[in-house]
């Protein structure tokens, strides 16, 4: 075999362990990637509509009304349901965190405040 055939082959062989490496760090991160990635489902019903947004392995619903579906406009529409979505996936979740302490601070100011005073 001449020097360029044995180059060739080599080169072949190294981009297919490449391949297979690419393939297997894929297989690893495709499932976290999958939970990350916002997937938005809607369906109507007889009184309204739901919006489902399925995000960090999380699934949350907003129900629409069929008076608010006749009113409003997409924007506006879009926007609601966002709030309320991110008011489930974030918010909520953050206030458990952060009530707590700002529920603290409050009760040592009071303590402070009226230390003071008989």
């Amino acid at each position: 075999m001449d020097d360029f055939e044995k180059n060739r082959t080599e080169y072949v062989a190294r981009l297919e362990e490449q391949v297979q490496h690419l393939q297997r760090q894929l297989g690893e991160h495709k499932p976290l990637a999958d939970k990350w990635t916002p997937v938005a489902t809607g369906e109507m019903f007889t009184e309204g509509a739901r919006v489902t947004l399925q995000f960090g392995g999380k699934r949350i619903n907003a129900t629409i009304t069929n008076d608010t579906l006749d009113h409003a406009d997409l924007t506006s529409l879009t926007t609601s349901v966002i709030d309320t979505l991110c008011r489930s996936l974030v918010v909520d979740q953050l206030r458990v965190i952060v009530e707590p302490q700002v529920d603290r601070m409050l009760q040592s100011r009071r303590a402070v405040k009226g230390a003071g005073q008989w």
